[in-house]
Parts: structure tokens; C-alpha cells; sequence
């Protein structure tokens, strides 16, 4: 038998909801992706990918690229990171992440500093790929003091 308009209205509803959810969680997967990207490019050393995983106009740009840039001169870094909150569309997202830091010192005496702070991360839809607006502290990222 075939389904009446209601049916066939509700169907298409359901699978308007389902596609929505789809969408949303592969923009939060995507996210995430970004957050480990940045979190892996840290402890890789490698700055320029940090920094280039950030929207260069954000607030605090400049901060953090003298920050990232000191603490990868000075430490190796290892990140632990866990979501918090993973909130937005499939074109702005917010998250918060637990950030745990460990830091080496490379120097002789190899101090140790560990920070963990909830990091807030925005990101964008930049075309195809997710760009971080904002990150805050961004003196999370600073090196050890000595």
C-alpha cells in the first residue's frame, strides 16, 4: 500500500534529522581532528603547522607565535588532550579540551613543568578546511619559566 503524504512528510522529516545529525557530527569529528593535529604538531616541534592550523587575524595571533615559538626553542613538548565540549554547526564549532602539558626543558638540568587547563578552541569553516579563530589562554602555550 502506498504511504500517505503525512507518512511520506514524516519520513522525510526523519531523514532531514538523521542527515542533520550526520552533518554535525562529521563537523565534530573534523574538529577534533584539528585540535590533535595542533596538539601533535607541538610535540612534533613543528611551529609553522601549529600556526598555520590558526586564523592569523585571531585575537592573540601574535602571542601565540612568539609563545609556540619559544616553547618549542626551549622544551619538548607532549600533549595529553581529552574533549570537553563540542558544541557549534558544520560551519562554527566551539570546543573546550582538558589540556594536559608536559615539558622538557632542553636544557642540561631537564626541569619538568606539567600544566592542564581547560582550553576553549573556536573554530570556522574556512572553504574546505576548519581554521582555529580564537584559543584561549593563549599563555598556556608560553615556554617554561625560568
Amino acid at each position: 500500500m502506498p504511504a500517505t503524504a503525512p507518512e511520506m512528510t514524516r519520513r522525510g522529516a526523519i531523514f532531514t534529522l538523521c542527515a542533520a545529525s550526520a552533518f554535525a557530527a562529521d563537523a565534530a569529528q573534523d574538529v577534533w581532528e584539528v585540535v590533535t593535529k595542533l596538539a601533535a604538531a607541538l610535540g612534533s616541534g613543528d611551529a609553522g603547522e601549529v600556526l598555520s592550523l590558526c586564523d592569523s587575524t585571531m585575537p592573540g595571533y601574535a602571542a601565540l607565535r612568539v609563545n609556540v615559538s619559544a616553547l618549542i626553542a626551549q622544551a619538548d613538548a607532549e600533549s595529553g588532550i581529552d574533549p570537553v565540549e563540542n558544541a557549534g554547526s558544520d560551519g562554527a564549532r566551539q570546543m573546550v579540551v582538558d589540556w594536559q602539558l608536559h615539558l622538557v626543558d632542553r636544557s642540561g638540568l631537564q626541569r619538568v613543568t606539567r600544566r592542564r587547563e581547560n582550553v576553549k578552541v573556536s573554530l570556522e569553516k574556512r572553504g574546505r578546511r576548519w581554521k582555529i579563530v580564537s584559543l584561549q589562554p593563549i599563555v598556556f602555550f608560553a615556554p617554561p619559566a625560568s
